[in-house]
């Protein structure tokens, strides 16, 4: 939304606009910092390639200011309760800021999975080549701004060779096929052009059919039916070690997950590293032996673990005296664990 409103702001100079651009900007601030840089560079690569006028300039500053206005508030009282180190430790999650040097390589990257994703990945950077040709640098320039600040994160880097592909289909295509005369092509090249429709047909359902396959709802109805469980049978200082469902977990039974990357950033330097090395650790666990020396190497004391039973072995559980099975359906299994203070 902050991109689109800059766009309309930058032709139109209009104050609405501006305002509306600003309190978008102002509303993503408040997500991430990962977020904000790139509606500030997205804005950035707006002016330079529409505009780089002294008025846009300004209109550019205006909609900033009216964003820092509105996430002021938010960022002061997180700076003075965290700590600007902190703070800005935070703002290196989620494939965040300041990593340079890891972050060229990433945004050129094919996907490691799907032929659809992996044709379009080309077709992006084919785009991105013929918009820089037809000097069109903005999106060129925030596509490389994103590859050095923000980590080459998929779902940016995506996201802009889709823009850059919808921008030559419909800014460019029209009049290079407006130009083709029909009557002086070749058989050969008629052919030629009616397979190459066909095969972008054939992709675009092949897309959706690999869309429809996808899971739908990570969080599963027995997902929801243990929460439902574990709110209602276990104590209400209850603590857990989740398996699958780690964040939606706490959230629908009420009740606290030890391992949670997300959100541990405000804990210092280096927890929501350690809390994702963690998290790996427990969905590569499959028996008692690994959880146990799992929780004993981070000085975890879980009352329950709230297993995967496709990704565990239950006779491990079953035969142990540290670990009693307490619930189970089709997909989970929770055990209750014995203190080591017991």
């Amino acid at each position: 939304m902050t991109l689109a409103f800059a766009l309309k702001s930058f032709q139109t100079e209009s104050a609405k606009l501006q305002i509306g651009a600003g309190v978008a900007f102002g509303l993503t601030v408040l997500t991430h910092p990962v977020y904000a840089v790139f509606a500030g560079f997205g804005t950035v690569g707006l002016w330079v390639g529409s505009d780089r006028s002294i008025d846009g300039f300004r209109c550019g500053g205006n909609i900033a200011t009216i964003g820092f206005l509105i996430s002021a508030p938010w960022i002061l009282w997180v700076t003075f309760t965290h700590g600007v180190d902190i703070f800005l430790y935070a703002s290196g999650t989620h494939g965040g800021l300041f990593e340079v040097h890891h972050h060229l390589y990433a945004v050129i990257s094919l996907p490691t999975h799907g032929l659809i994703e992996k044709l379009l990945w080309y077709l992006g950077i084919l785009c991105l080549g013929i918009l820089f040709y037809e000097y069109r640098f903005h999106v060129v320039a925030l596509f490389v701004a994103t590859a050095v600040f923000l980590g080459g994160t998929i779902r940016f880097t995506f996201s802009l060779l889709l823009i850059s592909i919808a921008i030559v289909v419909i800014d460019f295509l029209p009049n290079w096929v407006s130009q083709i005369d029909i009557d002086q092509l070749s058989l050969r090249r008629r052919s030629a052009a009616i397979v190459s429709v066909g095969l972008v047909f054939a992709a675009a359902f092949a897309g959706v059919g690999a869309a429809q396959s996808l899971p739908h709802d990570s969080f599963s109805d027995a997902d929801r039916d243990a929460a439902k469980w574990a709110k209602t049978e276990t104590a209400s200082d209850a603590t857990f070690i989740v398996q699958g469902a780690e964040e939606e977990f706490p959230f629908f039974a009420k009740r606290t997950s030890l391992v949670v990357p997300w959100g541990a950033e405000w804990d210092g330097p280096g927890a929501y590293q350690h809390h994702l090395e963690m998290l790996e650790s427990v969905y590569s666990c499959s028996n008692t032996t690994c959880f146990s020396k799992l929780t004993a190497e981070n000085d975890l004391d879980p009352d329950y673990l709230y297993l995967q039973r496709h990704l565990v072995t239950e006779s491990s559980f079953s035969e142990s005296e540290k670990y009693t099975a307490e619930y189970q359906n089709e997909q989970i299994l929770i055990v209750s664990v014995k203190s080591r203070d017991s």
